[in-house]
C-alpha cells in the first residue's frame, strides 16, 4: 500500500524577532580605566584669563600706634577694593569670583550678622512708613470732620495726636531725603547726632519710644510741681483783681478749691481752659524759677 505525502512548497517565512535581533549591532561593554586615559599635552583649550590668585589679609604691626595701624588697614583696604574694581571692570569673572568667594568665607559671621541688621531695619522702615500713612489718614479724617461739624467739642487726646502727626510729617521731609538718595543711609547717622529729635517718632523702636516717653513724663513732672506752687498764689492775685469779670470769679474759687485736692489730673484742669487763655499771663512768674 503507497503512502502519499503532502509537502507544502511555499517558501517559509522568516520569523520577525529572530530577524530584528540578527539586525542590532553588538554592544561593546569593555570598561576603560580613566587612569589609563590621562592627557598629558597641551590644553585643547586656553583659557581667556589665566589666572592665579594669593589671599592677601593685613598682619598690623603691634609696634605702631592706633592712628597709624588705622591708616595702614585703611590703605589695604582702598588697594583691594582698587584691585577688586579693576577686576570687574576687565571681566575677569574668575578672579571676580575666586575674591567674592574668598570674601565670604573669612566674613561668614560679620555678614550674616550685618545681613540680619539690614533686614530688621528695612522691617522697621516698612513699619514706619505704615504707621505714618495710617496717622496721616487719621489727620485727614479729623480735618475733615472739622470742616463738615461747624460746632464740635473739643477733644484733648485728638488734638495732641494731630499735633504729634503734624510734627511728625514736617520731621519727615529731610528724614526722607536720607532714605530716598542711594547711600544717604551713611549721612543719617551724623544728622541725627547734630539734631536729636528731628527722626519721626513712627521710625523710634520700641526702646527709644519708651526712654522717650519716660523724658516726657519725668519732665511733665517736674513741670505740674512748679506749676502746683505757682498756680494757688497766682490764683489769689487773680481774685483780688478789679478786672476780672464777675462770672469767672466762681471759676476761680472752684479752681483753688481743686488745686488743694491731693491728686491733680490734667483732665480736671481742662475744664478751666477758658480761664487760662483769658488770664494766663507768664510775665507774673519767676522766670529763673521756671528755667530751672
Amino acid at each position: 500500500m503507497q503512502r502519499f505525502s503532502v509537502t507544502n512548497n511555499e517558501p517559509k517565512k522568516p520569523d520577525d524577532k529572530q530577524d530584528e535581533v540578527r539586525k542590532l549591532s553588538k554592544i561593546n561593554l569593555t570598561v576603560h580605566n580613566i587612569e589609563q586615559s590621562k592627557y598629558d599635552g597641551q590644553p585643547l583649550i586656553k583659557p581667556k584669563t589665566p589666572y592665579q590668585f594669593k589671599v592677601k589679609t593685613y598682619e598690623p604691626d603691634k609696634s605702631l600706634s592706633f592712628s597709624k595701624r588705622t591708616g595702614q588697614r585703611l590703605s589695604f583696604l582702598q588697594n583691594s577694593a582698587v584691585e577688586y574694581g579693576k577686576d570687574i571692570w576687565g571681566l575677569r569673572y574668575d578672579a571676580v569670583a575666586y575674591k567674592t568667594a574668598e570674601f565670604y568665607k573669612r566674613n561668614f559671621n560679620r555678614i550674616r550678622v550685618t545681613m540680619s541688621h539690614v533686614a530688621y531695619e528695612a522691617r522697621k522702615i516698612k513699619q514706619g512708613f505704615i504707621s505714618l500713612k495710617n496717622d496721616v489718614k487719621y489727620y485727614m479724617g479729623v480735618e475733615k470732620k472739622k470742616i463738615n461739624t461747624k460746632y464740635k467739642a473739643d477733644n484733648f487726646m485728638e488734638e495732641t495726636k494731630v499735633r504729634q502727626i503734624r510734627k511728625d510729617v514736617f520731621k519727615f521731609i529731610p528724614f526722607s531725603i536720607f532714605l530716598l538718595i542711594p547711600g544717604g543711609e551713611i549721612l543719617l547717622p551724623p544728622y541725627l547726632v547734630v539734631f536729636p529729635n528731628s527722626i519721626p517718632s513712627q521710625f523710634l523702636s520700641e526702646e527709644a519710644r519708651n526712654k522717650k516717653f519716660r523724658e516726657i513724663a519725668k519732665s511733665r513732672e517736674k513741670a505740674a510741681s512748679k506749676l502746683n506752687i505757682l498756680l494757688p498764689h497766682y490764683l489769689y492775685n487773680l481774685e483780688s483783681d478789679s478786672q476780672i469779670h464777675e462770672s469767672d470769679l466762681a471759676d476761680i474759687k472752684k479752681l483753688k478749691a481743686d488745686m488743694k485736692k491731693t491728686e491733680v489730673l490734667p483732665t480736671d484742669l481742662l475744664h478751666y481752659k477758658r480761664l487760662f487763655k483769658r488770664y494766663a499771663d507768664f510775665n507774673f512768674f519767676d522766670l529763673h524759677f521756671l528755667k530751672q
